[in-house]
């Protein structure tokens, strides 16, 4: 599997189209930008990446992540369904576990019905750790809904402490929310 790192001096289309393809199929709109913000945002923010792993010239998913002074933040992180199940989600999320010692924190469905019991398993497998407090995620744009999640975390970090510092730096870094 090759890892690209999305950059404004290196845009694909065809690699752009396949993970906004992806990107828009895995992810409702409440849950997701405009793709063309997800670009502008990788072309303008020094602390957002966009990781996009191929094989044979094939998109196999990506992942975008924040990376803060005391955490990462994956925000986004999606397998092209027709590779699901393959382990290649687990090689991805590894991957960026390696490349730093810092905690990493994601958002998550709350687990009331299977596929989201499911992912939560996943991650739970790779060592993450479900934090209970209920957590809103704030909206997008304009037109858009909040969305209640719960968080995860993976490394040294507790929740339980750092909770409210991780959201109040979400909401202002990564959803522009002042509220």
């Amino acid at each position: 599997m090759e890892y690209h790192q999305l950059s404004s001096s290196q845009q694909d289309p065809v690699l752009l189209k396949s993970i906004r393809s992806i990107y828009e199929q895995a992810f409702p709109p409440d849950e997701r930008r405009e793709f063309c913000e997800v670009l502008r945002i990788a072309e303008q923010e020094q602390a957002f990446h966009v990781d996009i792993y191929t094989q044979n010239g094939e998109t196999i998913g990506f992942i975008t992540h924040w990376n803060f002074e005391d955490f990462i933040y994956v925000e986004h992180f999606a397998v092209d369904e027709k590779t699901r199940g393959k382990g290649y989600g687990k090689v991805i999320l590894e991957n960026l576990l390696t490349q730093s010692s810092l905690p990493l924190i994601l958002e998550v469905e709350p687990p009331e019905d299977e596929i989201c019991k499911r992912r939560i398993r996943f991650y739970e497998n790779i060592g993450f750790v479900l934090f209970s407090a209920p957590y809103l995620q704030p909206p997008y744009s304009p037109g858009k809904n909040p969305v209640s999640l719960l968080l995860m975390s993976f490394g040294l970090i507790n929740m339980e402490v750092s909770f409210n510092k991780i959201v109040r730096i979400l909401h202002q870094k990564v959803y522009n929310y002042q509220g």
